[in-house]
């Protein structure tokens, strides 16, 4: 009787052990297209000279596509993950009688050709804890670090009737390392709990007054990974000194991810 009681004493102790080795990494791999429209505004040397600021949606009406991938791995409690954005979009306006944020209006009979491009990418990486983990939910807080890289530049000429009066090229670039905190989960309902609904905020500082995210979406779970919409919003508040004082992002992705 003694020796059975200290094998199930021993098998007990050993139980846990052996559950912790053969958990495994459960690794996801993401792509997806993002439409976003392009908020926020830069500080520009003017055609002629002087500075001037133009609101990035004052040009920016219609935005290419811009590509993000994610990628993350649990083991247990425990995982991390990352996430890049990547867009390069451009559009310009011809025959403007303004130029610039609160900008005065141009002479009679002067107009303003412009075209603005932004190429932007954006990394973060970061550390989770799964706070709770069922069947249908699992709820996750994470601290990481946002690495922003950006370039603005617009190209400008001044028209009037005679001619064009003054043009000029400009550049402005953006960098910004901050630091994050946040939460993140998923919510499964349907049967067999194959639908889901993905959420994700987070909020930092550092190099940039403040910056901001959240997404919210819908998905569906396949035999090999989901196929997932999302909305999606990243915001920068850059500090004063910054030409590249604010840039936001806001709209939809799309998107299929796969486990492995």
């Amino acid at each position: 009787m003694k020796s059975q009681t200290l094998r199930a004493a021993i098998a007990c102790l050993l139980l846990p052990g052996a559950a912790a080795a053969q958990e495994r990494w459960e690794n996801r791999f993401a792509i997806y297209g993002y439409f976003p429209d392009i908020g926020g505004q830069t500080s520009f040397t003017a055609p002629g000279g002087g500075e001037f600021e133009i609101a990035n949606d004052d040009l920016i009406r219609n935005t290419d596509i811009a590509l993000m991938t994610s990628i993350e791995a649990q083991k247990g409690r425990i995982g991390i993950f990352g996430d890049l954005i990547y867009m390069d979009v451009g559009d310009e306006i011809t025959g403007a009688t303004t130029l610039g944020k609160g900008a005065v209006p141009l002479p009679p009979g002067v107009t303003a050709d412009a075209a603005l491009d932004i190429e932007a990418s954006v990394l973060s990486i970061g550390a989770n804890f799964r706070i709770v983990d069922t069947e249908r939910t699992w709820f996750d807080a994470f601290a990481g670090a946002r690495a922003l890289s950006a370039e603005s530049t617009l190209d400008a000429t001044l028209n009037s009737p005679l001619g064009p009066v003054a043009g000029a090229s400009s550049s402005v670039e953006g960098d910004s390392v901050d630091a994050f905190v946040g939460v993140k989960g998923k919510v499964s309902f349907g049967d067999a709990g194959r639908w889901f609904l993905p959420y994700y905020v987070d909020a930092g500082t550092g190099d940039a007054d403040r910056t901001r995210q959240a997404a919210l979406g819908i998905g569906f779970t396949t035999k090999r990974g989901e196929v997932f919409g999302t909305y999606r919003y990243l915001d920068y508040d850059m500090q004063d000194d910054s030409l590249l004082s604010d840039l936001d992002l806001s709209g939809p992705a799309i998107g299929v991810s796969f486990r492995f």
